[in-house]
Order: structure tokens, then sequence, then C-alpha cells
């Protein structure tokens, strides 16, 4: 019996490698199982291999194995934490970095628990002395400031800083993006000159402008407001990637009858090849736009035309450097600018509680990283004979 016995389980090994072997993608080598010296199979022998060559089956390339990550991965070239570019940290060890401009080799920062906006040397020297802290002339910093995006205004010499989203006075259930527009001289407060709404009514409080852009045109004054969720939405409407939307506004001066707002004029659907979960700021350099994702710790470089205000693909995704295993690090990106062609700065928040460890070394900071393949603008087109 015991000789029965054994020939049988020696049949149903035999017949079990068969069935992993045809189910492997490459050869099985017999000798890659080890065999007792009798001759007879090793379990443990048996075990590691079919762990291993399942475990081939059924292991699935990671983004940065799957790409050519030389061409696909930014490479940061400074990074600097919030904490260590002021002299005076007003009192604050919290830095909710989310949104920056770069004016004049100088990076301009807000913060969504401060009302401060940080002006830094574009070097970001630590400690250095040109990097301060701008206190508020407003009275009301009682609460978080809400700050998502500042943008330069250069037809008017201000800057617009953005609130996400503020509930409606009137209707229940709808939120109302702001735009807070602030005259910034020196070191000293800057002034806060006007406060108007944006017409775009949100559904959620916490799914409202994200980030941001500015230009003017044909002598008018554009904002462009970019939702954090897709569709504009919460919940799981606005996780469904691939549907990113730019709300393109218009200032409307205030009337003796009427506050100051930004009227809608259009909602511009993203490039249906930006499929992100989120989408925290915009960044414009001459015909191209960059816009980033902290939930994919991503960037993308598309085309804008200024003429239509719009925004065409498809564009190109860059990845931020990730760790051995290829988990994200810049897990908490919120604010991007163009420094030129070949550059742009980042700017990441302070990590959620419920996130990885690895995240936690590059929050509350300020970096600047090397694009893959510099930006290329559109070369004029010769004149014509005719026009010679």
């Amino acid at each position: 019996r015991s000789t029965r016995a054994m020939v049988a389980m020696r049949a149903a090994v035999a017949f079990c490698l068969i069935c992993v072997a045809l189910a492997l993608p490459m050869e099985a080598s017999t000798e890659e199982v080890s065999t007792s010296r009798s001759g007879g199979f090793s379990w443990g022998g048996l075990s590691e291999w079919l762990m291993e060559k399942g475990g081939a089956v059924q292991k699935k390339k990671t983004i940065c194995e799957a790409l050519d990550w030389r061409q696909a991965s930014m490479k940061v070239l400074k990074d600097m934490p919030a904490a260590g570019l002021f002299e005076d940290l007003k009192g604050t060890s919290k830095w909710e970095i989310s949104g920056m401009s770069i004016v004049d080799g100088e990076i301009y920062m807000i913060y969504d628990n401060l009302h401060q906006i940080g002006k830094v040397d574009q070097h970001f020297e630590y400690l250095a002395k040109e990097n301060v802290l701008i206190d508020t002339d407003s009275p009301d910093t009682k609460d978080d400031s809400s700050f998502e995006s500042i943008e330069y205004a250069p037809d008017t010499g201000t800057f617009l800083v953005t609130r996400e989203a503020i509930a409606h006075p009137e209707d229940k259930g709808v939120w109302h993006a702001s735009v807070v527009e602030a005259k910034v001289s020196g070191t000293g407060p800057y002034k806060t000159i006007r406060e108007c709404y944006l017409d775009y009514d949100f559904t959620s409080e916490n799914k409202g402008v994200e980030g941001g852009a500015y230009l003017s045109k044909d002598g008018k004054r554009y904002f462009l407001g970019l939702c954090e969720g897709n569709y504009c939405k919460g919940g799981a409407e606005g996780r469904d990637p691939g549907n990113g939307r730019l709300i393109v506004s218009s200032f409307v001066d205030a009337t003796a009858t009427d506050k100051c707002m930004w009227k809608t004029e259009k909602v511009i659907s993203l490039p249906k090849d930006m499929k992100f979960q989120d989408y925290a700021d915009v960044s414009i350099l001459g015909s191209k736009i960059a816009i980033v994702s902290q939930e994919e710790a991503a960037l993308w470089i598309g085309d804008f035309d200024a003429e239509k205000i719009d925004v065409t693909g498809p564009g190109v995704i860059y990845h931020f450097p990730r760790d051995p295993e290829c988990d994200p690090i810049y897990c908490n990106v919120e604010g991007i600018a163009f420094i030129d062609e070949y550059r742009i700065a980042a700017a990441t928040d302070r990590a959620k509680a419920d996130q990885k460890y690895n995240c936690v070394p590059h929050d509350q900071s300020v970096m600047v990283f090397q694009l893959p393949s510099p930006v290329k603008q559109p070369q004029p087109k010769p004149p014509s004979p005719q026009e010679m």
C-alpha cells in the first residue's frame, strides 16, 4: 500500500508541476526545483519553486518599471522645508502650503491655515534675510484662511488669492469660491483691496477651486479656476479620472447696487489623457500649461491657447520622484509655478494623518524640479515672399 501511495503521490506532484509549467510564460527548468539525494522531490524546494514562479506570474510591474523612468520622472534640484526659510516664523509650526506664484525672481506662497503671504527669494536659502512672512492688514485672522491659490496680475500689480469654497448665505448646500485681490508693497502688511465671489455653484465645501491662473485680454481680466474634483464635484463622481474642469471667469466691478464678482464665461473640459483623480494647481508658460495632481504625484503639460482661452492635448505626464519601492515621496504637492522651460517649482502641504510615513520627509516644503524634456514653445512662422 505504501508503495502504491508513494507512486500516486509522485504522479500527483508531477501533474502539478506540468500544470504550473504550462501556466508560466517562461520555460521551467527542472534544475530550479530542489531534489533529495534519493532522487525524490523535496517538499520545501518544491514549495519555494512554486511560490517563486507563481509570484512571477502574478506580480504586476510598478509604474517605475513599466515606463522609461528617465523620461517619465522629474529630478529634484533643491528641497527646503518651509520652517527653514524664515527667521521669524510668526509663531507657527504648521505649514499647509497650498499655492505659489513666481514674480521677478521671487516666490510668493499662500497657506491654507495662515493669513500671511510668504515671500521667498527664488534660490530659497536657509534663513535668508530676503525671506519673509508678510502679514495681512485685515484684523479678521481668528480662523484659518482657506487660501488655495495665488496668481499675479501684471496689469494691475496685484495678487489674486483664492478661497476654495464659502457657503452661500441664502442657498443651503451651495458654495462659491471667492477671490481676494491684494496689494503687496515691500515687507509691510499687504493691503486687501477687495474680495469678490466666483458665481459658479459648488455642491461640496471641500471640492471647490484648488488652483488658478490669471490673464488679461482685450481690456478684460480673466481668472481660470481649477476644480479640485472631476466634473467640479466631490464624492465618487469627483474621483472619476479624466474629467477635470477649468472655470473661466471675467471680472465684474462693483456698482451702487451689486457687489463685485467673477462671472463664469465658460467651463473648459480638460483633455481626457489627463487621467487624474484630483487637480491641485495650474501654471502657464507662454503657450504651455502645467496641471498637477496631488493624488497621482504627477504633472501634466499640454497646450494653452491664450486667444481662445482653451487647453488642448494630448499632453505629456511627468512623475515626481519615488522611493526604491516606487512609492510616492512627494505625496502632497499643492502648488506649482514654471521657472522656465527646463524647471518648475513646487510646494507641498502637510502630510495627512492616514498617509504612509514616506510622505512625511518632504511635506511642508518648497522644491525645484528639472523636467525630463524642456517645454517647447511653437516657433514663429517665417514670413512669406509676399510679406518680405
